[in-house]
Parts: C-alpha cells; sequence; structure tokens
C-alpha cells in the first residue's frame, strides 16, 4: 500500500474508534454503521486489522487445564518461524510481521485449530441456517469458491444464545475458521501462492437489523479473524447486490486501496455484471444459477 493508503487507513482507524463511542452512545445509526461497515470491507479485504476480539471467554470462564494446554500450544507456536502466507502479509515489515505472527499464533492455540475439522460443531446448522454459506465448484485455476450471503446477524446471535450459547460471536468465528479450514485442507490443498478462495458476497438479505452496535460489533470480530488467521487466502471477492448506500461509500473508500488489492474486488449492481465478472473464473455451467 501507498504511504497515502497507509495514513488514509490510519484515519479510517480514527474514524472507526469514534463510531465505537456513537453507537454505545446512541444504540444504531444507519449513516453511521454504513460508514463503520464500508470500512470494515476494505480493511478485510486488504488485510488490515480491524482491532476486534478474535475470541471472548463465557462467564463461567476456561477450565484451568483447557488454559493450561493453550499456554502451551501457543508457546510452541511462537517458537516456531511465521507461516509462509503470515510472512508475505507483513510485506517485509518487521513490526507487522510479529504481530501478524502472535495474532494468526494466538488464534490457533485459542480454537485449537490442529483438532477443528475434526471435533462436535453444535453450532454447525443454526449458524448454516441463519448465515447462508456454500462452497459452490471451483474456479478454472482450481481456487475454492465459496457463495455466501451475509445479514440480519442479530437473529443469529439472538438464536445462538436460545440454543445456550453463552458467547455466540465466538461459536460463529470458530464456525468460519472451521468452513475455511476445510476450504483449504480439503478442496485447494496448494502451497503458496495458490491455495486461495472466490468469494461470491451477496448483500441482499442485509436490512435494517444490521444498523446495531451488536451487528457492528460482530463483524469487526469476522473482519479480524479473515486478517488474521488467513491472510493471504483471498483470490478474489465479488460483491453482488450491494445496497445502494454500499456504492457511494465504496466510491469514497476505494482511493485509499491499493492497485493490486482493488484488483481482487469487484462490485457487480445487477445479475448481468456478476455474470460476465464470474466468467473471468468459472466456466458458465459452474456460475450460481440466480446469477
Amino acid at each position: 500500500m501507498s504511504v497515502g493508503g497507509e495514513l488514509a487507513f490510519v484515519a479510517l482507524h480514527g474514524v472507526v474508534k469514534f463510531l465505537d463511542t456513537v453507537f454505545w452512545v446512541f444504540g444504531k445509526g444507519l449513516i453511521a454503521t454504513a460508514l463503520a461497515v464500508a470500512g470494515l470491507v476494505a480493511r478485510a479485504i486488504l488485510g488490515e486489522d480491524a482491532r476486534g476480539a478474535i475470541s471472548a471467554r463465557g462467564a463461567t470462564g476456561a477450565s484451568e487445564s483447557r488454559r493450561r494446554a493453550k499456554d502451551e500450544t501457543l508457546s510452541d507456536l511462537l517458537s516456531r518461524p511465521p507461516d509462509r502466507r503470515v510472512s508475505e502479509a507483513a510485506k517485509g515489515d518487521a513490526r507487522k510481521l510479529r504481530e501478524k505472527h502472535a495474532g494468526w499464533c494466538e488464534w490457533y492455540a485459542e480454537h485449537d485449530v490442529g483438532t477443528l475439522l475434526d471435533r462436535p460443531k453444535p453450532a454447525f446448522e443454526v449458524i448454516k441456517a441463519h448465515y447462508p454459506h456454500a462452497f459452490h465448484a471451483s474456479t478454472k485455476q482450481g481456487f475454492a469458491v465459496q457463495l455466501e450471503k451475509p445479514g440480519r446477524f442479530p437473529a443469529l446471535l439472538a438464536e445462538l444464545r436460545a440454543r445456550g450459547f453463552q458467547d455466540p460471536t465466538r461459536a460463529v468465528v470458530e464456525h468460519v475458521s472451521f468452513v475455511l479450514r476445510h476450504a483449504f485442507d480439503r478442496i485447494d490443498r496448494r502451497g503458496f501462492p495458490e491455495g486461495r478462495i472466490l468469494r461470491i458476497v451477496d448483500m441482499s438479505r442485509l436490512d435494517v437489523s444490521d444498523t446495531g452496535y451488536e451487528a457492528y460489533s460482530f463483524l469487526k470480530a469476522m473482519a479480524h479473524v479473515s486478517s488474521v488467521a488467513f491472510p493471504e487466502r483471498t483470490h478474489k471477492v465479488v460483491i453482488v447486490n450491494p445496497p445502494a448506500a454500499f456504492n457511494v461509500l465504496w466510491a469514497v473508500f476505494s482511493p485509499m486501496v491499493s492497485a493490486r488489492t482493488m484488483a481482487r474486488v469487484r462490485i457487480c449492481k445487477d445479475t448481468q455484471s456478476a455474470k460476465e465478472t464470474l466468467l473471468e473464473d468459472l466456466d458458465i455451467r459452474d456460475i450460481p444459477r440466480e446469477y
């Protein structure tokens, strides 16, 4: 990213911190949320840290044995060289490398990622029902393709609480970690620079319920785990059916984004433009039928 881009994101982080305060005071605000969400999308795509927590302990806390196991795993991971993708994401900046390596190790230890694919998933069906997403074919280059339809996040979090999950955001973070680990362990297992994903993000389900502070905090956690846990994993992000306000806000934020990053992002206002964009990477028979 250029020096100007770095300064712009420093300024954007200040805006996000200010919006945190606004949300605590007023609870909701459509314009504030739209600005914040656009900023978070930009950070997630760039691999920028959205300053959200990857996880939070429940009211009862973790058991002492689990804490010890986590600490031992974390210590072992920190002693190893950083993952190749983490190093690439730091782009030669030693401070960023230390931070990204520490964040990746913390995520791995906190969620016991080594056993993640094999453990029971009690939240799986609930999350899939409220946050539709699925793998869909592969690109011509062999990258995994994920179709997702985010939105109505408060309903998802409320349903998880009703089913006994004390920390629903953590449950979703672990689910997302599981899904992406599956993508890179079972669908596209190739090493760097392959082993990436094409995300088709259909925003048509977003509604007014996604303008509250809870949804904003949830999005911060999702952007953070994407940045920390899966750097250098995005092939392309195709945003479909964005709200009108998103188009305006993205036009404001896009000059802050490097040309390299913008080359990965496509915003499609209608199904025809989505089809044309997806044909760059998919055969016509592999494009989801709604596009």
